[in-house]
């Protein structure tokens, strides 16, 4: 007797649901649920909702009371994105008693985030491991007494929510013990004695530290040197950092994938150089070095050093010419983002090579790059139409944006031949 087709009401439950997790909570609610009863028991199973993101979901009332229904249902949800959200976080937050296992909660640029709210979700899910109120000005330190709350919290992102303090910081390395991550970017008024703190504190936790240096001087180097296990170091406006710093990461920080220095005016080419020249960050994948004093011979350093870079900044570098952009093109060929803007120096005849040689780039910055020739990086974005190339302008080239001038001379132009 020939077998019977199976149907999918025949799958047992749990294969079903593993079919419906591959689709959107916006498909599960239109096109799953309506479908018939074991459909709809099986769209709004918790199983199916440990992770959601309302970015852009509301469109009116209608839509509020939808989700709000979600959330009631969702009793196994880990992670909750609002990032951006027109949502009503009073009311989202009034309904995350019901979600008690939440994780993950990413409130980034949202209005209405203060500490009534703040207070609601952290009562609600004391488990919360990640937290992110980027941009979010209703962020105070009366929010930050809440944020302590959490004895799980691992990663905290309170980048750019400028009312915060020296206080603020010292709360949160005095009180956050597992701290893994740590974006405190944009906050201005950090001083020495917070930044302390963090290290003597978090030395044997802390992997990821991004911070706003404007006042940070080698004391707060010093003492975060003491975090070996860094993975991302990042400071803005390092404007007090000065070369004994740069041995501190040099002898210490050797673990780093990430690396951002901005900024640095006491930072000296010669101890740059010698950061690279010693091969301690031969890990790093990301390395941004806007607004140095760096010249081709430190250039030359890092792609010796660094030959897995993924991600380049050198904005600003004024001194680099030709001679380094061609040393990045021969030997950092994982190269997927170039950042050379204002290097007004270079002329990029050597860009010709980088089909051949840098076959990962997907994007090139070369604004207020004056003498870059044109009708190369007309060339260029032929040969690699997925690369995204900004010109002098800050105009992303396109490859018919040759001019008929240019067009009668475009055979003259061709990528130099390489061999493999």
């Amino acid at each position: 007797m020939p077998k019977k087709n199976t149907v999918f009401q025949d799958m047992p439950y749990e294969l079903q649901l593993k079919v419906f997790s591959f689709l959107t909570p916006k498909e599960l609610c239109h096109c799953v649920a309506p479908v018939c009863k074991e459909w709809l028991k099986c769209a709004y199973d918790p199983a199916l909702w440990k992770s959601l993101n309302l970015k852009n979901f509301v469109r009116g009332e209608k839509d509020v009371n939808s989700v709000c229904t979600i959330l009631i249902r969702s009793t196994m949800l880990r992670s909750l994105t609002l990032r951006a959200s027109s949502f009503p976080l009073d009311k989202i937050a009034f309904y995350s008693s019901c979600f008690p296992l939440l994780r993950k909660l990413d409130l980034g640029f949202c209005d209405g985030v203060g500490n009534e709210v703040l207070c609601t979700f952290i009562t609600s899910c004391p488990l919360i491991e990640d937290l992110n109120v980027e941009g979010c000005v209703g962020v105070d330190c009366q929010a930050v007494c809440k944020i302590i709350w959490l004895k799980h919290l691992k990663k905290l992102n309170l980048s750019h929510c400028t009312f915060l303090n020296n206080e603020a910081v010292m709360k949160i390395a005095s009180h956050c013990s597992e701290l893994e991550s740590l974006n405190i970017d944009g906050i201005t008024r950090i001083t020495d004695s917070a930044v302390c703190l963090l290290g003597d504190n978090l030395h044997s936790s802390l992997q990821h530290l991004e911070v706003d240096g404007e006042d940070l001087t080698d004391a707060s180097y010093l003492s975060l040197s003491k975090c070996i296990y860094l993975k991302t170091f990042a400071v803005s406006y390092a404007e007090e950092m000065t070369d004994q710093s740069l041995e501190y990461i040099k002898q210490k920080m050797k673990e780093l994938r990430w690396l951002k220095l901005r900024r640095g005016s006491k930072l000296t080419t010669s101890a740059l150089n010698n950061l690279f020249k010693s091969c301690c960050l031969k890990h790093l994948a990301h390395l941004d070095l806007d607004s140095l004093s760096l010249d081709d011979r430190c250039v030359a350093s890092i792609t010796s050093c660094c030959r897995n870079l993924r991600s380049f900044s050198l904005a600003w570098c004024w001194e680099i010419s030709d001679v380094g952009l061609e040393d990045i093109i021969l030997h950092c060929s994982k190269l997927e983002v170039l950042d050379l803007t204002g290097l007004y120096k270079l002329t990029g005849v050597c860009l010709l090579k980088v089909p051949n040689l840098v076959p990962r780039l997907r994007y090139l910055n070369l604004e207020q790059c004056n003498d870059i020739i044109d009708a190369i990086l007309t060339e260029l974005v032929k040969v690699m139409p997925y690369l995204k190339v900004i010109n002098y302008y800050g105009e992303v080239v396109e490859p018919s944006s040759l001019s008929s001038s240019e067009s009668e001379h475009e055979d003259s132009v061709q990528p130099s031949p390489v061999s493999p």
